[in-house]
């Protein structure tokens, strides 16, 4: 069994206020998990307007499966993203 995971920083330049971030991040949280069934959550950088730290993570029994479902998670983002990503990690993890 293995565990993937995600870590995405983002630049938002158009935030003005804390409300403004949220709403950008609501927008692509709720497209991925439209999109995939995983839930993608804020894990960092909470209280900067213009900056978010976006995860995700997921269990899997193939790890060539598991791959390629968490390349396409995160190209997902980089195409529905209209903000600048600035770094992408990912992590995996036999168990």
């Amino acid at each position: 069994m293995f565990v993937l995971s995600n870590r995405l920083r983002i630049r938002i330049e158009i935030s003005y206020s804390l409300k403004d971030k949220r709403q950008v991040v609501r927008s692509i949280k709720d497209k991925f998990r439209a999109a995939f069934k995983v839930p993608l959550v804020e894990v960092s950088d909470l209280n900067n307007k213009n900056f978010a730290t976006l995860g995700s993570a997921f269990v899997c029994e193939d790890l060539f499966y598991g791959r390629q479902l968490q390349q396409r998670m995160v190209e997902f983002i980089l195409d529905n993203c209209h903000e600048e990503v600035i770094d992408v990690e990912k992590f995996e993890e036999k168990y």
